[in-house]
């Protein structure tokens, strides 16, 4: 639950072999303990703002930085006699534009997995530059396929003032995408 939206993540584990092992298992909420687990957690690739999620994490990763907890967000973890609140309510079945949306969200995370990974492992400067357009490219294939082939001819052509237009108006689309998709979810 983030700030009231319920986000799924995907989690993997990996064994650290050059974590040391202690001669007692970690208590849980014990954060001076080590173990010889890692945990890769990241946003499940199933709306706009888990891709925008995944892409901003992984820059931040990349440049050594750490995400800012929110505000209110509890300094400690909680006492050990803490009891969870109640799982929510089944929320109802999706409308037919919700589908819509969810399914071009599959899409785009299927065929643009590979330029998600780029834009992760790609070092700062033009190689930065170079895999965040083409994820925007990749992107808007799906969710504004017109301005998409817009800035692909605009692009073949080389005019720098029609390839900034084009640029432009297909990053809009992108974001009115993402908008459209926030507004049929919101509760």
């Amino acid at each position: 639950d983030r700030c009231g939206t319920e986000v799924r993540y995907i989690i993997d584990y990996y064994h650290d072999a050059s974590a040391s092992v202690q001669d007692s298992a970690p208590k849980q909420h014990d954060l001076q303990s080590k173990v010889q687990i890692n945990l890769d957690v990241r946003p499940a690739l199933d709306s706009p703002m888990a891709l925008w999620d995944r892409c901003r994490f992984g820059y931040m990763r990349m440049m050594g930085q750490q995400p800012e907890a929110p505000a209110g967000w509890p300094a400690s973890c909680p006492p050990e006699n803490h009891t969870p609140p109640p799982l929510p309510v089944p929320e109802k079945e999706w409308s037919r534009p919700q589908k819509a949306f969810m399914a071009k969200i599959k899409t785009i995370a299927e065929s643009c997995a590979s330029r998600a990974q780029t834009v992760v492992d790609a070092a700062p400067g033009d190689a930065m530059e170079r895999a965040v357009l083409a994820m925007d490219v990749c992107v808007a294939q799906t969710a504004c396929s017109s301005e998409a082939k817009a800035f692909l001819k605009a692009l073949e052509k080389g005019g720098t003032e029609d390839m900034a237009s084009a640029h432009a108006k297909m990053l809009d689309c992108n974001a009115r995408f993402k908008g459209d998709g926030e507004k049929l979810f919101k509760a």
